[in-house]
């Protein structure tokens, strides 16, 4: 199983769709998309899993207004990167180490099955 490779996978979707994204925590440049390790459920057996993601939409904190523009733009864009469907998106705001206040985000979770070799 290579849970690294289903991330990556995720970000690659959202680049290659024009949205910045990160898998590393210390990479988040609002505004962009940083995609979490995922919950994995492995009931299918023979190397098929269920991982169900958790992405956060990051903003700068520009005011809530602006805040909800920008969010609403990434979250559009990364939907259509991700052809999302079954998602749910919570707003939240998302504590990151190096920064000094919490960022303006939605938390938004999905499921993927995932088949390995």
């Amino acid at each position: 199983m290579d849970v690294a490779a289903a991330v990556q996978s995720v970000v690659d979707r959202l680049t290659a769709g024009g949205v910045r994204a990160t898998l590393d925590e210390r990479d988040i440049n609002p505004p962009c998309v940083y995609v979490a390790p995922p919950a994995l459920d492995y009931r299918f057996g023979a190397g098929t899993f269920t991982a169900e993601f958790t992405a956060w939409a990051v903003t700068g904190a520009a005011g809530r207004a602006v805040d909800l523009r920008g969010l609403a733009e990434l979250l559009g864009a990364a939907g259509v990167a991700l052809d999302w469907a079954g998602i749910r998106a919570d707003p939240a705001d998302l504590l990151v180490p190096h920064q000094a206040a919490p960022l303006p985000a939605y938390r938004v979770t999905w499921s993927e099955r995932i088949r390995q070799p």
